[in-house]
């Protein structure tokens, strides 16, 4: 864009000014009271870009909307359509934004919906996209044509619960888990093992050479259906760090889940979008 010209000024007390503005540009203006800063922000700058954005509409449309007057400058191009916020306007709530009083904050929210690439926190990595066929290559990368355990974590929250799960896993013919580093057979495996383990308690579902990626692909899918969307796969031997792998977008590195963009992560008003640090405003 070229920059906006003005020429001659004398809105108010303003006596023949003249600058250049660059786009892009956050520009101050300043000066001691009565020095014409309003006269030159609003009352020339903003009040020429917002008449001749009224005048591209119909005569229909313009009846409705605020007419204003050509301020006096000897030139101005070129001008673009202008949203001011004055400082006398009333502020209709302690949650107003210059977006939400301007009307841009669905029109910014839907930009960054659109644009946003979400990155690891941890690794400051971008975000990558995970399907069932991509995390299967992903392990034979990692493995190669060696054996690999597909398995997904058992979340249990007491003796009662874990007897639960076990029979449903018999029922459905899964016969082991891994506990700690030993695969174990689930009928070996106490409720104080269980609980003894914590997050190192998982499900076996397969156990399946790694370059076979059709079948690891149905497996790290199935281990995503019974889980929240999250398979664990590692070599057979047990050398090696566990992989992590999590249905949806996440880390390439660690596997962290991360939120799609959607509205809501980038509105105050909406529970995802709201600040967890700081207190509700009233």
């Amino acid at each position: 864009m070229l920059p906006t010209e003005l020429h001659g000024a004398s809105t108010h007390n303003l006596k023949d000014v003249s600058l250049s503005l660059r786009p892009g540009e956050l520009v101050v203006v300043t000066g001691v009271s009565g020095a014409g800063k309003s006269s030159l922000a609003m009352d020339t700058l903003y009040a020429e870009g917002q008449r001749r954005f009224v005048e591209s509409f119909s005569p229909y449309a313009r009846q409705f909307l605020e007419r204003l007057e050509r301020p006096p400058v000897r030139a101005l191009e070129p001008v673009p359509a202008a949203i001011a916020v004055d400082r006398r306007a009333p502020v209709k709530s302690s949650r107003s934004t210059v977006a939400t009083m301007a009307d841009l904050e669905p029109y910014l929210a839907a930009l960054f919906v659109r644009e946003a690439r979400p990155v690891c926190p941890e690794h400051d990595e971008e975000g990558v996209p995970l399907d069932a066929r991509a995390a299967a290559e992903r392990v034979e990368a990692r493995l190669g044509s060696g054996r690999a355990l597909v398995t997904y974590p058992l979340a249990v929250d007491g003796p009662e619960r874990y007897l639960e799960l076990r029979d449903s896993l018999s029922r459905d013919g899964i016969r082991r888990l891994l506990v700690g580093d030993a695969v174990r057979d689930i009928d070996s495996v106490p409720p104080s093992a269980a609980l003894e383990a914590g997050e190192r308690l998982r499900v076996v579902l397969d156990r399946v050479r790694a370059n076979d990626t059709s079948r690891l692909a149905q497996s790290i899918e199935s281990a995503w259906a019974r889980s929240d969307g999250t398979a664990v796969v590692q070599g057979d031997a047990g050398d090696g760090t566990a992989l992590v792998l999590r249905r949806g977008l996440g880390c390439p590195t660690c596997g962290r889940a991360l939120p799609e963009p959607r509205p809501g992560l980038f509105s105050y008003e909406s529970p995802i979008g709201a600040c967890p640090a700081s207190p509700a405003l009233a």
